[in-house]
């Protein structure tokens, strides 16, 4: 069978991948060349594109919970006759409850597991308020800082403005300035 244009020129891609990285570089800016940015998209695509992102986010999201879960269970609740049979066999097992550190040695494992767990520390409401009376506090100082920081600059200007007239005035009348210091 007779190959296309196209499936020579995919041969032809695959043999020079194998041997160059700067193919590798050139075929990257190729590939993302096909790809449009959102904004250029027509509005009804922005919102189907937008849609699925957020649902592909909302199921790593959950199966990065479950996995979590599964791991915490795992560790943490041993059934009874498991610790056990374990403590027969090793007689480092420490069996513990949910607020101590969990010790045991895996079967045919000589390293030793050690899980500890610390309970979620939760939000404190008036620190959390506290912090952003702060930083409205720092924000509206900032601000007060830079307007003041104009205000001296306009009126330093002024004064430099009035006082070079004060002083071609004099020299104008015929009145030095070594006459003024005098």
């Amino acid at each position: 069978m007779v190959k296309t244009a196209a499936e020579y020129q995919k041969a032809y891609r695959e043999r020079k991948k194998a041997r160059d990285e700067t193919f590798l570089e050139k075929e990257r800016a190729r590939a993302k060349g096909y790809r449009k940015p959102i904004h250029a998209k027509t509005k009804k695509d922005q919102v189907l594109i937008r849609e699925r992102n957020k649902q592909y986010s909302q199921k790593y999201r959950d199966r990065q919970k479950t996995l979590k879960q599964t791991q915490v269970s795992s560790t943490t609740n041993t059934t009874e006759a498991e610790e056990k049979s374990e403590e027969d066999e090793h007689s480092n097992v420490v069996s513990s409850t949910s607020s101590e550190p969990v010790a045991r040695e895996k079967r045919g494992r000589s390293t030793l597991l050690v899980k500890l767990s610390f309970p979620q520390k939760r939000r404190n409401k008036r620190k959390s308020d506290a912090l952003k009376r702060a930083h409205s506090k720092i924000q509206r100082l900032n601000g007060q800082i830079s307007s003041l920081t104009r205000n001296k600059n306009k009126w330093a200007k002024r004064c430099q403005k009035i006082s070079k007239k004060i002083i071609l005035s004099a020299e104008a009348d015929g009145i030095t300035t070594a006459d003024n210091n005098e």
